[in-house]
């Protein structure tokens, strides 16, 4: 296909490159779904409570799903430094 036209070979290498970060299918969509939860409780907080507490929540929530993939982030840098100075050794 041309540049812009989607092939399962662009899917596959996407796939295979996001196994190799260290990402998962199961993390990316549980954190899809907390955080349209945490949406909807916000937009609910804002037309109906108008309370703090659920905006922290969210907050909260939002950054505590964010540390973990930022872990694996990190880790699989490093894993990948640690095996090209491996490879060049």
């Amino acid at each position: 296909m041309g540049e812009t036209g989607f092939c399962l070979k662009d899917a596959t290498e996407r796939s295979v490159e996001r196994a190799a970060a260290g990402g998962s299918r199961i993390a990316f969509f549980s954190s899809s779904v907390v955080g349209v939860a945490v949406t909807l409780l916000q937009l609910y907080n804002a037309i109906t409570l108008k309370t703090f507490w659920p905006f922290f929540t969210a907050i909260a929530t939002l950054l505590l799903l964010a540390m973990p993939q930022f872990i694996l982030l990190v880790a699989a840098g490093e894993d990948k430094a640690h095996s090209l100075n491996s490879l060049r050794a």
